[in-house]
Order: structure tokens, then C-alpha cells, then sequence
């Protein structure tokens, strides 16, 4: 494929050849940033995933997650080396065709580590053969959604007292099959008015929004806020007409907001770069599960140094349900006495 895309270069008039390198790059560039969802990976490059999947599944139990985690560290070893390949080279369409098939298991095996290991915790395989049970059904329907698969706060009272009479299993696979359609937590009342009052009147967007559950809850609570998303998943889920189609860069460049917010970003994604790179960013909440396979870029967290950064733990005691392992991390920006006396 290297050769053929070569000799096919070679013989290209240059403003075709520029074209072409640029559309390889662009997509090449989605699949790192975790803008595709699984299903379209899956699609796009069966043969990998039925390589990853068959590794994979006998690591995806309570007792291998040492091993689990090995192998997950050495497939992102092994794309993160050949994408700086990518770096040196400025995107040589030829190297990235190399680099192509360790960037995309390492995106596949993220997005569905996430997933199977709930499976499996509730006995379902990997062919998600497991079946709601009808009483469990019923009951986590009523405390979590309002109707078909719309959330709605939930009472944490209530759910203390509701959430321990579902099934263990029954509660993973509720969580598998509403991650299929982009649903990963879910937001109590006391989760959100603790998030309501870190943001006070400021205005504020959600980035990476889906189909915009939290931002329409915070506005309920009396928030500014405005949800974005780059529309990746429009194949799963159904976007309302307020997530504004936006990918993170440019919707912190149009609204330059001074709080950012975020729910469950993809694990080692490249877009949240983008918030701490934004000047006029003074707090950043991200909404993610301690499990660091599973969401938010933890590498990039760790590296960044214009914010200090904690968990809020009685937030994160409010994200449900806790087989999720939620935390709310709260990110704000160092701020000089200098600057501080030049605001005043």
C-alpha cells in the first residue's frame, strides 16, 4: 500500500498530490483525537479490530487487570512512537500508512476496553448476548431516565436507597448498553448544583457536549452555558438543535470562554490540549472515571503546568453510579500576584 501510494504520488500534479496528503492527514488526524466512535473504527478497519478483540477478551476479567493494563500501556507505547514518526515527518502520506494501523488499535482498544469490561463483569461475553432482566430494567428506568433514553437528574436520596436492590450484573450491562449510545454517566441533583455553584454567573461552554444532557441540567440550575460537539457520533446518538457543531479548537477560539466544561472525553484524546492552550481559560471541570483506560488524556493532565489541578471527591462522590469510578477533576489556572494586582 506504501509503494502503490508512492508511485501513485509520483505521477500526481502537485495541487492533487498537496490535496490528497492533506485529506490523509485530516483523517488521520480524527482517528488520533478520538473523534471517531468505535462502530465507525470498526468499520473502517475490521481486520485490526478482529486482531485487538481476539488479544483482548481473555484480559477483559476482575482477576487479569494487571495484564489488562500491560497490554493497554503497550499498545499505547507503540502508537505514541509512531506518531512522533508522523511528527518528524510533517505528515508524509507514506508514513502515515505505516503509523496508520498503531494509532487506530490503540483508539480501537480505549474505546472498547471502556465497554467490554463492563460486559464481561455481567457475564455477557463479548458478543453481548446478556439480557436486562425485567425487573432490574424497570427499576433503573424509573431512577435513571425520564423516558426512552433521556436522562434526568436523579435524586441522590433516592438513588442510595434504589440503586443497591439492582443486580450487580444487571447494573454493568445497563451501563454497556447505554454506552453504545454515547451515554457514560449519569448527574445527580447534588452533583449539579455543586457544579452550578463552582461556575457562579460565568459564562461558560461544554465541549464535547453529545447530545447535550449536562449543559441542558446547568442551565436549568441557572448556568450561562452553551454546549458544543464536532458531531462524531451522529451515527449513535440524535443531537438537539442547542449542541452547536463545533470541535473544542474552534469553539474555544469563537466564544474564548473563561470556564470550560467537559464530560467523559475519550481517553487519550488530543482536544483538551486545546482548552489549557486557551488564554482566557481560568477553570476547567472535567467529568471522567479514575479508571485512566477509560476517559480523559491523564498523560496531558499530568504535564501541564498553567493550572493546578485536584479532584474534587465530594463531587466525585455525586457522579453515579460508582461502578463507573467517576471524579471530577477541577483545573484552575495559575494566577500571579502581578497579574493579579493589574486586574484589580
Amino acid at each position: 500500500m506504501t509503494t502503490l501510494l508512492a508511485s501513485l504520488c509520483g505521477f500526481m500534479p502537485h495541487n492533487t498530490m498537496h490535496i490528497m496528503r492533506n485529506k490523509t492527514l485530516a483523517k488521520y488526524n480524527k482517528i488520533v483525537g478520538g473523534m471517531l466512535p468505535l462502530s465507525e473504527l470498526k468499520d473502517r478497519f475490521p481486520a485490526e479490530w478482529l486482531r485487538l478483540s481476539s488479544e483482548l477478551t481473555p484480559l477483559c476479567q476482575p482477576d487479569t487487570s494487571q495484564e489488562l493494563a500491560k497490554a493497554l500501556r503497550k499498545i499505547g507505547l507503540e502508537a505514541d512512537a509512531y506518531h512522533a514518526r508522523v511528527r518528524r515527518s510533517r505528515g508524509n502520506p507514506n508514513v502515515v500508512v505505516v503509523a496508520l494501523p498503531f494509532v487506530v488499535r490503540n483508539q480501537m482498544a480505549r474505546l472498547w476496553l471502556a465497554n467490554s469490561y463492563l460486559l464481561a463483569m455481567a457475564g455477557g461475553g463479548t458478543e453481548g448476548k446478556a439480557r436486562l432482566a425485567l425487573l432490574d430494567g424497570i427499576v433503573m428506568q424509573r431512577l435513571l431516565f425520564r423516558r426512552g433514553l433521556e436522562r434526568k437528574p436523579v435524586s441522590m436520596a433516592w438513588f442510595r436507597h434504589v440503586w443497591p436492590l439492582v443486580r450487580r450484573k444487571q447494573r454493568n450491562l445497563m451501563l454497556y448498553l447505554v454506552q453504545q449510545k454515547g451515554i457514560y454517566c449519569f448527574y445527580s441533583d447534588k452533583l449539579l448544583k455543586g457544579l452550578a455553584n463552582i461556575i457562579g454567573g460565568r459564562d461558560c461552554i461544554e465541549i464535547a457536549a453529545g447530545d447535550g444532557t449536562l449543559t441542558h441540567f446547568l442551565r436549568q440550575a441557572g448556568g450561562a452555558i452553551r454546549a458544543t460537539d464536532n458531531y462524531a457520533w451522529a451515527k449513535d446518538i440524535q443531537y438537539p438543535d442547542f449542541v452547536e457543531r463545533l470541535d473544542a479548537e474552534n469553539a474555544l477560539r469563537k466564544y474564548a470562554p473563561p470556564v470550560v466544561i467537559c464530560s467523559w472525553p475519550p481517553a487519550g484524546n488530543s482536544f483538551e490540549k486545546s482548552v489549557f492552550a486557551c488564554a482566557s481559560v481560568m477553570l476547567y471541570i472535567v467529568i471522567a472515571s479514575r479508571k485512566t483506560f477509560a476517559s480523559g488524556n491523564w498523560d496531558l493532565y499530568a504535564k501541564q503546568k498553567e493550572f493546578q489541578w485536584e479532584e474534587d471527591k465530594v463531587l466525585s462522590g455525586w457522579l453515579i453510579p460508582p461502578e463507573i469510578e467517576g471524579a471530577v477533576l477541577v483545573f484552575r489556572r495559575n494566577v500571579s500576584a502581578a497579574t493579579l494586582g493589574r486586574n484589580a
